[in-house]
């Protein structure tokens, strides 16, 4: 898990896909979110896109 902060002027959603373009090839990604546009262009980027639901329901049955 990788926590990155942006300045107050740059979108972190711009960052996230700023990311995927760079690492994706180099290495498996997972996107978490529940943007479109950030799913839709993690996806296209080469990541693995789970939808935040998605991760919560699964969290949640995990933890039994």
């Amino acid at each position: 898990v990788t926590i990155e902060f942006t300045d107050a002027d740059v979108e972190a959603d711009d960052r996230i896909l700023e990311l995927v373009a760079t690492e994706a090839v180099q290495r498996p990604i997972v996107v978490v979110s529940s943007d479109h546009r950030v799913r839709d262009g993690a996806r296209a980027g080469g990541a693995n896109v789970v939808a935040s639901d998605q991760l919560l329901r699964h969290l949640m049955t995990s933890q039994g």
